[in-house]
């Protein structure tokens, strides 16, 4: 659900204040097969032999995805960037100087 327009919300605000922003800009993160689900099975058996569960939200694998820009409320001259894997849910990956954000439903 990440698509230009959509309300997110930054996951370490205060409830009373949550920091909202909304998305201005999309980009498909596309990749070969090859270039990445090799490097992701390799963390999941690195993973299983350490008793651990892959957690994808943990993962530095570059994967498929979409990189978005979020324009804040709070100060409209400030834009993050993000990237949401298509795998964490809607749950997108701290990038470039901000917190995690999170897709207002």
């Amino acid at each position: 659900m990440v698509e230009v327009g959509t309300l997110v919300r930054e996951d370490c605000s205060p409830e009373s204040t949550p920091r909202i922003g909304t998305i201005v800009k999309v980009t498909q993160l596309e990749l070969g097969c090859d270039s990445w689900q090799q490097d992701v099975q390799a963390i999941q058996r690195l993973d299983a032999n350490c008793g651990r569960k892959y957690d994808p939200e943990q993962c530095d694998v570059i994967r498929p995805g979409k990189v978005f820009s979020v324009r804040w409320q709070s100060d409209p001259t400030r834009v993050t960037v993000h990237v949401a894997y298509n795998d964490c849910k809607g749950v997108a990956t701290l990038n470039f100087g901000s917190n995690s954000v999170e897709v207002v439903r």
